[in-house]
């Protein structure tokens, strides 16, 4: 069993790896895994610096009620970090659709 702050290191690099990994699957069958609905000029706070920030549309996956759940969530994206963020507004979203993609997962389950 690992310690506790070496499972935060793993959870990080285990992120990364995965969003590498998507890059790569994706770009070989030729589908981008994010869609850009949008882009704003403003202050982005991954950077700090004023730029357009793309608000994007990507499946995520979550560990909800010990059940893996993947799910279309919304992000704000910053090309001059290459990180992803969720304002609050986009939390709230994210886990209702999350929730919605578990109930229909769970009703297939009783089927």
């Amino acid at each position: 069993m690992l310690p506790e702050h070496l499972k935060f290191d793993y959870d990080i690099i285990y992120i990364r790896i995965k969003k590498v990994v998507f890059d790569l699957v994706f770009s070989i069958i030729g589908v981008d895994y994010m869609k850009k609905l949008k882009s704003e000029k403003k202050l982005c706070l991954i950077c700090m610096e004023e730029h357009e920030v793309d608000i994007v549309e990507m499946i995520d996956t979550e560990i909800f009620k010990g059940e893996e759940v993947t799910f279309k969530a919304i992000y704000e994206y910053c090309n001059v970090g290459d990180e992803l963020l969720e304002t609050e507004e986009m939390i709230r979203a994210n886990s209702l659709a999350m929730k919605d993609a578990y109930k229909i997962m769970d009703g297939y389950k009783k089927l």
